[in-house]
């Protein structure tokens, strides 16, 4: 896959995701945060922010695939 193919098709995935699983994406890696502060920025516990970052990565990787 090119580049902007690649680009656009990730961009469609990442709109599939819900408004959590894009906050936790977001302070995961964007702002390099552990799933321990994650969890205290969203105020939920580390073992629901895990669930969020696998279910995120499992919807990218299938819309990638």
């Amino acid at each position: 896959m090119d580049k902007p193919t690649f680009k656009m098709a990730y961009k469609q995935a990442y709109a599939s995701l819900n408004d959590k699983e894009k906050i936790v994406l977001g302070y995961c890696y964007n702002c390099m945060f552990t799933q321990e502060e994650t969890a205290l920025m969203m105020g939920c516990d580390a073992r629901t922010v895990r669930r969020y970052k696998t279910m995120a990565l499992d919807k990218l990787k299938k819309a990638l695939a």
